[in-house]
């Protein structure tokens, strides 16, 4: 495995090391603050799940203010979105996705032992009501 290293410029590590176990997978975010270099991102985060076959996600969620993907690395996993229209999405061969924007309401099952990776970044205008200040990536702009 990768050795964890944490710089300005470069950073590695392997997204399965049980380091990030205690922010439920997440291994770039502001979960970890500025003093680990490049993975301390404000404008990102990303997540590796492994997830037994039948685990779910207890209740419903929707992150306020971001855009979810999440890409199917191997297994079967199904997305369900109550208010929406499709209310399922299965992702059943490597790489198929699904993305999702803010405040999305959500649910989701393992049908197989199943990896998948998430990605959430802020939308480049914040919906109407969004928590937090957004920043331009072009210029690091706070707006």
């Amino acid at each position: 495995m990768l050795r964890i290293t944490d710089g300005d410029r470069i950073a590695t590590g392997n997204a399965t090391d049980s380091a990030f176990d205690a922010c439920r997978g997440w291994f770039v975010g502001p979960f970890w603050g500025p003093g680990v270099g490049l993975r301390g991102s404000g404008l990102v985060e990303v997540k590796w799940s492994n997830h037994v076959a039948g685990a779910q996600r207890d209740g419903v969620s929707g992150r306020d203010g971001t855009t979810s993907l999440a890409v199917l690395v191997s297994g079967s996993f199904c997305f369900t979105f109550p208010d929406e229209d499709p209310a399922e999405v299965k992702l059943l061969s490597q790489g198929d996705y699904v993305m999702y924007g803010p405040s999305v309401l959500h649910t989701w099952e393992a049908l197989e032992e199943s990896v998948v990776m998430t990605v959430r970044w802020m939308p480049e205008v914040p919906p109407e009501g969004s928590l937090g200040s957004q920043v331009d990536i072009r210029s690091g702009l706070k707006s």
